[in-house]
């Protein structure tokens, strides 16, 4: 810690980069990232990120299977303004995108 210039090391020692490193550089997406901070401040910031995308994930859920609902009750009870075959395709496509979704959530 007290070395002013710059030292970059690999390892796997999740301890040893914890009390060495006050910056962290990653590739992720073929990118490369950098966190200001320790192992275990960047390994935090990951799980906040992780949580607000898996929260944002089952919201977007919620919303789909509740229009879901809507279209499931416009098919079993079409008006005479509904199109039973645009139904169709909107709960097909509808029940994808869930299933997507609750992929990502795996």
């Amino acid at each position: 810690r007290e070395y002013e210039h710059t030292l970059l090391f690999v390892s796997h020692d999740r301890r040893f980069i914890n009390s060495v490193a006050n910056q962290i550089m990653t590739i992720e997406d073929h990118k490369l990232k950098t966190f200001k901070g320790s192992y275990e401040e960047y390994m935090a910031s990951r799980t906040k990120v992780r949580d607000r995308e898996k929260e944002q994930i089952e919201e977007e859920i919620l919303l789909l299977e509740t229009r879901l609902t809507e279209v499931i009750s416009k098919i079993s009870m079409p008006s005479k303004k509904d199109d039973p075959e645009l139904l169709e395709i909107e709960y097909r496509e509808i029940l994808g995108q869930i299933r997507c979704l609750k992929n990502l959530l795996e």
